[in-house]
This record gives C-alpha cells, structure tokens and sequence, in this order.
C-alpha cells in the first residue's frame, strides 16, 4: 500500500524482453533522498513505479529491475515508456509513516488520456484527464485520484473529462511535468469509492 506522495523520481535506462516477460532497468535520479531508497530496497521488494506496484527483481548502486506481465503493459502506460522515460517511484507504506496523500493500492484501474496541459492565466498549471468511461462515476469534484502514482484532488469534473491542478514542486518533481495532449496516463479510483459501491450495490440478506 502507498500514499501517492512521490519521494525519489526514475529514468528507464534499459527495457528487454525474456520468456514473454518485460524487464525494465531504471535509473534512480539523484536527489537528498535516494540513500533512503537503494538502502530499503530488497529482492523482491516492492515499489510503485507510475502508480504500478511492482516487485524488484535486481538492483545495484544506481538502479534496479522490475518485472512486468504483458496484461499490465497493456492496461497501463508502461507499454509505452521507452529508455530515457521518467516515472514517478514510491516505497511502500509503513506503519509508522505518516499519511499526506490517500491510501493507494497500486492497483491501476485504466488508463486515461491528456486533453489538456498548460499553465492558465491565474498562473495555476491544469491538466485535464479523459478517463475511461466505466470510471467516471468514480470521481467526484473535490476527491481523492491518482494520476500515474501522485495523489491529486479533483478540481474539476465535467461528462467525460477531469481536471486537476498541479503546483510547481509537483511538475519539477513528477513526471506530470512532461505530459503533452494525448499522452496516455495511469489512474487509480479512491479506495473508498470503489468499497462504497460494492456495500451499496450488494443485495440486502
């Protein structure tokens, strides 16, 4: 489990395919908090890596290896990464870690599409999500969402589309930064949302 607050930020360096697996080798770019990172590191150990909780596979002094089924190359963005790619990374949960963003599973349930990303008049940086279709009903103006591993809160929410608003740390920090209109994103719905229709939903004994 994670929070989407992203701590250290990767760079995919190599990326090769073995018995119908796909590797991806990725770099840790060097930042104050990348002791914390390779040290907590282990043989299967897992990560979020965009949003996506994979497990470590091998590691060295800079980088380290995962490993991903071709159903989650298709279901999230990292079909399309390729070397030199930027993703967001985060260590998993502990319990005695402090919550900033929301509990996140890892779990990427679609991927939604750039309509726009800009800076607006107000100085405020927008970007704005088409989602899949069965996942709007998931998101709600002024809730929790994960876009590509970071927890943002919905600041708008049209029929088909979303928005959110992203400060500076996040767009130096992330790879939302990088986004351009039709890049492909991956999202996670608010747990809570996802537990809410399956109690409201399910048949009274």
């Amino acid at each position: 489990m994670f929070t989407g607050i992203i701590t250290h930020f990767g760079e995919v360096k190599n990326r090769f395919e073995k018995d119908n697996q796909e590797y991806f080798v990725i770099k840790i770019i060097p930042n104050e908090k990348n002791e914390s990172l390779i040290s907590a590191l282990k043989l299967g150990s897992s990560i979020a890596v965009d949003g996506v909780c994979l497990t470590a596979t091998d590691f060295e002094a800079e980088t380290f290896s995962v490993q991903t089924m071709q159903e989650t190359l298709k279901l999230t963005n990292l079909g399309s990464k390729k070397v030199g790619s930027k993703v967001n990374l985060e260590l998993p949960l502990t319990l005695n870690q402090g919550i900033e963003g929301h509990l996140v599973l890892g779990h990427v349930d679609g991927r939604g599409e750039v309509l726009v990303s800009e800076r607006k008049e107000d100085g405020n940086w927008v970007l704005q999500i088409k989602p899949p279709i069965d996942l709007l009903k998931y998101i709600a103006y002024k809730g929790s969402i994960t876009i590509n591993g970071v927890s943002l809160t919905v600041s708008k929410q049209e029929a088909n589309f979303f928005e959110v608003s992203l400060i500076d740390y996040t767009l130096s920090n992330t790879d939302l930064g990088e986004l351009e209109v039709g890049d492909f994103v991956n999202l996670e719905i608010d747990m809570l949302a996802r537990y809410l229709e399956r109690l409201t939903s399910s048949p009274t004994p």
